[in-house]
């Protein structure tokens, strides 16, 4: 197999991430896990009537962890809350990273409620990135309310929810289109500029003419 760059090194900062994580949340976080790698499935159907199976797994899904480790949210002690974790910081709030974990969250709101029959009380993101700092990390003693950008909530809101959910649709429904042209007109590059970052992980870059001129 291919090894990262500097694979020890990552491993081992890794384990000093999640080693800070659970120091800081400590049996609050453990007391409340329901389920670990909970997996959210649903079949679901486009506004084009078109059937598709969503698919999900959310790191941890919990009772009231916000609630007992007093975070500055508005809690109740039988909260449901789905926890998933990043490994970097927290992105800046207007940039496009943040906006599609938020996008991410509010899929699976919906999808534990078409599973439930309710939305859970929150989403929270935990940015373990944030844990990186010695120097912070040695000031803060344990004290998750010093560490602000480690947690971002997102809040079940249904008309955020619904638009979420209209355009994950839309997406499906783009593709079965593509998919139901001929071979050689499916996947044409798009006409306006295109990032690096899209290029990379666009799973026919190899055989686009844009990316074989770069």
């Amino acid at each position: 197999g291919i090894r990262p760059y500097n694979a020890k090194k990552q491993k081992e900062n890794a384990m000093k991430l999640l080693n800070r994580f659970l120091i800081l949340v400590s049996e609050k976080f453990f007391d409340h896990v329901k389920h670990t790698e909970y997996p959210l499935e649903r079949e679901l159907k486009t506004g084009s009537d078109i059937p598709y199976v969503l698919h999900g797994i959310v790191d941890v899904l919990s009772g009231a962890i916000c609630h007992d480790l007093d975070l500055p949210y508005s809690t109740d002690s039988d909260d449901i809350e789905i926890w998933d974790y990043k490994a970097s910081k927290r992105p800046p709030k207007d940039s496009q990273y943040i906006q599609d974990y938020q996008y991410q969250m509010r899929v699976y709101c919906e999808l534990y409620k078409q599973q439930t029959g309710e939305y859970p009380a929150r989403a929270v993101l935990v940015f373990l990135g944030e844990l990186n700092n010695d120097k912070l990390w040695d000031a803060a003693e344990g004290d998750p309310s010093n560490f602000s950008k480690i947690f971002y909530v997102v809040t079940p809101n249904p008309s955020h929810i619904e638009t979420a959910m209209n355009d994950f649709n839309g997406t499906v429904d783009s593709i079965e289109e593509e998919r139901g042209k001929y071979f050689v007109d499916q996947w044409q590059a798009p006409e306006h500029d295109v990032d690096s970052d899209t290029c990379q992980a666009c799973e026919v870059r190899y055989n686009c003419d844009r990316q074989n001129g770069l």
